[in-house]
C-alpha cells in the first residue's frame, strides 16, 4: 500500500511539472513571437513616420519651384521685362517667412548678350528686395541647357553668382518663352543648403519620436544635398555615414539594417521619395533605440511571469497533494478490496461534493451492483439450460415461419415477374387465374373488370372452360364482386355456399375469398377465389398475399386497358387523316380549275376583249380579281398541304439562276403595296449570285409569302430583302419594321392554322399556313429558317440554300413528310 502511494505521488508530481514547463515553454514562445510583433510594428511606425516627414519637406521645397512658375508665367511673351512686376513678386515671396527662397535669378536677353537680374532678400526692417544687374554674363553650359528642359529643372549645390551671399544653394530653374513659343531666358530661385538643413531638423523634430536620427537628403542622381544629425546621434565625421547611406540607396544592401553605422553598431535605415521634387530622403536610427525598450518591457514581464508561476505551482502542489493525491491513494485501496471479492470494506470521502465523492459514491454504488449481480448470477446459473432450450424452440418456430413468408413471398413475386412481359389484357388475366390458384391451392379462381360506364362489370378470365360464360357482363352490383368493388375491402365468405347474394356461376364453390383490384385508391376490377368445404378455411394469410398480388398487377391491368384503347383510338384518327386529305386534295383541285376560267374571263372583261366598260366598272372587276387570286392562293396553300400530308410533294431540284426568281418574286411585292401606306421596298442583291440547286418555283413562293408578310405587318417603315454570298450557303433575309412577334406567340409560328392574336385583332387576312409551308420547302432543300424579332421594331426572316448539289443526288427530288413533322 506504501508503494502504490509513493508511485501514485511520484506521478502526480510529474504531472504537475510537465504542466508547469508547458505553461513557461508556451508563455515564452508567446513572449518571442510577442517581440517580433512589437518589432515589426515599430519598424511599420518608423516608416510612416519618415513617410511623412518626406512628404512635409518636399511641401516646403516645392513652393520654391512655384515662384519660379509664377515669374515665369509673367516673362513668358513679354518684349520688355516688366522689372516693377518682378521686384514686387519677389519682394514678397522672400518676405514670406515659410519660403526657403533667399535670392530670385532672372537670366534675359540684353541687346546683343546676356544680362542676369538679381533680387537679393529684404532685410528687416525694409520690405523691399535689393536689386543687382550683372550685364554681359553667361552662364555655364550646364546651366544653359536647361533653356530646353519644360518644367522646373534642379540645380545642383553651387555658389551663387552674387558676391554678398555665401554657402552652397539648390536652385529651381524654369525656363520662359517669347512670341515664337521659343525659349527666351531662365528664372531661377536659391535655396541655401543650410536653410534647407533647418527645414530637415524642424520637420524631423515635428513628426519624428526618436531624437536619435541620421537624415541625408539627395536628387534622383543620389548625389546628396543636405544632412541632419538628431541631437542624440553623436558628433562623427558624417562622410562614413553618408557613405554607407549612399550605397544602401543604391542597392548594394538589401536588408533594412545596416550593420557597423557609426558608433552605433546596427541601424534601421528607411527611404521616401519626394513625389514633386523626385528626391530621396534616407532616415538612419539606432538600432538600439528599437530593441532596448522593448527588450527591457519583456524582460519584466518575464521575471514577473516566473515569480506567479512558481507561486501558483506551490499552491497547486500542496492543494493537489491533500485533495486529490491521499483520497485517490484510498479510493485505489477500496477498489482493490472490492476487486478482490472483499464487499465489507467501508469507502470513505462520500461525503465530499467534489469529483473525490462523486467517485466515492461511484465505488460504493458498484460495491452494491457487484453484490447484486452476484446474488442475480447464482439465480440464472439454476436456469440458463430452462431458458436455453426454450429460446430454441422459439428460434425455430421462428425460422419456419420466416420460411414460408418466403416462399409465399417468392410465389407472388414469380406470379406478378410472369405478367409484366405481356400487354394483352386476356393472356394477362387467364394467367393470373391460373397464378391464383396455384398460390392459394383454390379450384376456381375468376377476375371481374368494371367497364368504361362504371355500371357493368364483366368476367373477363376464370379457370373454367365454360365459353359462354366468357365476357358475361352483369351490374356492378351484384354478387360477390360487386360487393368487394363497391366496399374497396377484401372479403371472405366462408359459407359462400348459403349466400343470398351468390351467382350460379362458380360451381363447386363453397367458401370464397374475393380482394378489389385498386388503381390510384379507385376499384377497377375484383379477383375472386374458390374452395370446397372440405378445403382449408381461407385465412388472413391467403388475404394478404391475394391483396399483394392485386396490388401488384393493378397497373399491369390498367395499362393494358389503356394500350388497347390507344390502338383503337390510334386506328381511328389514322382513317380520319386518311379521309381529311383526300377530301381536301379532291376539293382543292376541283376548285382551282373554275377559280382559273373566272380569273382569265374577268381579266378580258376589265381590258375590254368583251365590249366597252366604264371605269367604275374596271375598278370593280379589279378588286374581284384581286379577290378571286387570293382565294386561289388559299386554294393553292391547302393543296400544297394536302400533298405534304399525303407525302406526294415533289421538288424538282437543278442548278438555277436565283435573279429571275428573285425578281418574280419582288414584282409580286410591288404589287401588294397600298397606295395609302407609307411603305419602302429596299433590295439589297449582289451581282455576283452563282447557280445554285433549287426548285425556282417553290423558293419563289418562299420569298413571295415572306415578303407578303412583311408588307402586311408593316403599316410605316420599310422592307428590305438582303441577300447574301456565303462560303457553304446563300442566305436570303426579309426585314420590316413593323409591329414584331411576341415571345409568348414564337412557338405557334410555324403551326398550321395558327396566326398571332394581334393579326386577328387587327383584321390582318391569312390563314396560317404561308409560314409552315415556307419552312418546310427551306428544309426540303436542305436549308434552314430562323426569326429574330422584338416588339414594336420589327421582325427578320433568315432561310438558307446549300450552294452545292451533292454527289450523286437525282434532279426530281421526291420529299415526303408528315403533319406531325409540320406542326414540331
Amino acid at each position: 500500500m506504501f508503494r502504490s502511494s509513493s508511485i501514485q505521488r511520484r506521478l502526480l508530481f510529474l504531472l504537475v511539472s510537465l504542466t508547469f514547463c508547458t505553461i513557461l515553454m508556451v508563455v515564452l514562445l508567446i513572449i518571442s513571437t510577442g517581440r517580433n510583433f512589437i518589432v515589426k510594428q515599430t519598424v511599420q511606425t518608423y516608416d510612416e513616420e519618415h513617410q511623412n516627414i518626406a512628404q512635409a519637406l518636399d511641401s516646403r521645397i516645392t513652393r520654391a519651384a512655384t515662384v519660379t512658375q509664377m515669374l515665369a508665367s509673367t516673362l513668358t511673351r513679354q518684349t520688355n521685362l516688366p522689372l516693377n512686376m518682378l521686384w514686387q513678386v519677389s519682394s514678397s515671396s522672400m518676405i514670406d517667412a515659410d519660403n526657403l527662397v533667399k535670392r530670385v535669378n532672372v537670366y534675359a536677353p540684353f541687346r546683343d548678350s546676356h544680362q542676369v537680374i538679381i533680387f537679393e532678400q529684404p532685410l528687416p526692417p525694409s520690405n523691399t528686395a535689393a536689386l543687382t544687374r550683372l550685364l554681359d554674363t553667361d552662364l555655364n553650359a550646364t546651366q544653359l541647357a536647361t533653356l530646353d528642359v519644360a518644367g522646373v529643372s534642379w540645380w545642383e549645390p553651387a555658389a551663387s553668382l552674387s558676391q554678398n551671399f555665401s554657402g552652397p544653394v539648390i536652385s529651381a530653374v524654369t525656363p520662359y518663352y517669347g512670341f515664337d513659343n521659343q525659349p527666351a531666358g531662365l528664372v531661377w530661385v536659391d535655396l541655401p543648403v543650410q536653410a534647407i538643413q533647418q527645414v530637415m531638423s524642424e520637420t524631423v523634430t515635428t513628426y519624428s519620436q526618436s531624437r536619435y536620427s541620421y537624415t541625408l537628403l539627395v536628387n534622383e542622381h543620389n548625389v546628396p544635398l543636405a544632412r541632419y544629425q538628431g541631437e542624440g546621434s553623436g558628433n562623427s565625421n558624417d562622410a562614413p555615414e553618408t557613405a554607407q547611406l549612399l550605397r544602401w540607396v543604391q542597392g548594394e544592401q538589401s536588408a533594412n539594417f545596416i550593420d557597423q553605422f557609426s558608433d552605433w553598431g546596427s541601424a534601421l535605415v528607411t527611404s521616401s521619395s519626394l513625389p514633386q521634387t523626385g528626391w530621396k530622403l534616407i532616415m538612419a536610427i539606432p538600432a538600439n533605440a528599437i530593441y532596448n525598450p522593448i527588450n527591457d518591457n519583456l524582460l519584466q514581464i518575464v521575471i514577473a511571469l516566473l515569480i506567479g508561476l512558481f507561486i501558483i505551482y506551490s499552491v497547486a502542489k500542496s492543494v493537489i497533494n491533500q485533495r486529490i493525491a491521499i483520497p485517490l491513494t484510498d479510493l485505489t485501496n477500496a477498489a482493490q478490496e472490492i476487486g478482490s471479492g472483499e464487499m465489507r470494506y467501508l469507502i470513505g470521502y462520500q461525503n465530499q461534493r467534489d469529483e473525490i465523492g462523486k467517485l466515492a459514491k461511484a465505488l460504493e454504488y458498484m460495491k452494491t451492483n457487484l453484490v447484486f449481480s452476484y446474488d442475480e448470477l447464482a439465480r440464472w446459473s439454476r436456469t440458463l439450460e430452462q431458458r436455453v432450450n426454450q429460446r430454441t424452440r422459439e428460434l425455430e418456430s421462428a425460422q419456419k415461419e420466416a420460411q414460408a413468408t418466403a416462399a409465399e413471398l417468392q410465389a407472388v413475386y414469380d406470379a406478378s415477374i410472369s405478367l409484366v412481359s405481356d400487354y394483352q389484357l386476356s393472356t394477362i388475366l387467364q394467367n393470373l387465374t391460373e397464378r391464383i390458384a396455384d398460390l392459394l391451392s383454390a379450384h376456381y379462381a375468376a377476375v371481374w373488370l368494371l367497364t368504361n360506364d362504371k355500371l357493368h362489370m364483366q368476367l373477363i378470365a376464370s379457370t373454367l372452360e365454360d365459353h359462354n360464360l366468357m365476357n358475361l357482363t352483369l351490374p356492378a352490383d351484384k354478387g360477390l364482386a360487386g360487393m368487394t368493388m363497391r366496399e374497396g375491402q377484401p372479403i371472405i365468405m366462408e359459407d359462400y355456399a348459403h349466400w343470398r347474394g351468390r351467382l350460379d356461376l362458380h360451381a363447386g364453390v363453397e367458401q370464397a375469398l374475393c380482394v378489389p383490384l385498386m388503381f390510384f385508391n379507385k376499384p377497377i376490377g375484383a379477383v375472386l377465389a374458390g374452395r370446397k368445404q372440405e378445403d382449408p378455411v381461407f385465412n388472413l394469410n391467403d388475404q394478404r398475399l391475394l391483396t399483394l398480388l392485386a396490388n401488384l398487377v393493378s397497373p399491369m391491368v390498367r395499362n393494358a386497358q389503356l394500350y388497347a384503347r390507344l390502338g383503337e383510338a390510334m386506328r381511328e384518327t389514322k382513317q380520319a387523316n386518311e379521309v381529311k386529305t383526300r377530301f381536301l386534295a379532291s376539293v382543292t383541285h376541283e376548285l382551282r380549275t373554275p377559280l382559273n376560267l373566272i380569273i382569265n374571263n374577268m381579266d378580258f372583261m376589265r381590258i375590254g376583249e368583251f365590249g366597252v366598260v366604264g371605269d367604275e366598272q374596271i375598278m370593280r372587276l379589279g378588286q374581284t380579281i384581286r379577290s378571286a387570286e387570293h382565294l386561289l392562293y388559299l386554294i393553292n396553300d391547302l393543296l400544297d398541304v394536302s400533298k405534304i400530308e399525303a407525302g406526294e410533294m415533289q421538288l424538282f431540284i437543278q442548278m438555277s439562276d436565283p435573279y429571275p426568281m428573285l425578281e418574280d418574286a419582288l414584282d409580286s411585292a410591288v404589287a401588294l403595296l397600298d397606295e395609302g401606306r407609307t411603305v419602302a421596298l429596299q433590295a439589297d442583291i449582289p451581282e455576283n449570285l452563282p447557280q445554285i440547286p433549287m426548285d425556282a418555283r417553290r423558293i419563289r413562293q418562299v420569298v413571295t409569302n415572306l415578303l407578303s408578310n412583311a408588307i402586311k405587318f408593316t403599316a410605316e417603315g420599310d422592307v428590305k430583302i438582303q441577300v447574301r454570298l456565303l462560303p457553304e450557303v446563300i442566305e436570303f433575309g426579309i426585314s420590316d419594321t413593323g409591329m414584331g412577334i411576341p415571345d409568348d406567340e414564337l412557338d405557334k409560328m410555324f403551326k398550321m392554322f395558327e396566326r398571332t392574336n394581334r393579326a386577328r385583332q387587327m383584321g390582318i387576312e391569312g390563314t396560317g399556313l404561308g409560314l409552315p409551308i415556307s419552312r418546310y420547302l427551306v428544309e426540303a432543300h436542305g436549308g434552314e429558317m430562323i426569326v429574330t424579332t422584338e416588339v414594336g421594331k420589327g421582325s427578320t426572316f433568315t432561310f438558307t440554300l446549300p450552294r452545292y448539289q451533292a454527289e450523286g443526288e437525282p434532279e426530281v427530288k421526291r420529299v415526303t413528310t408528315t403533319m406531325e413533322r409540320m406542326q414540331s
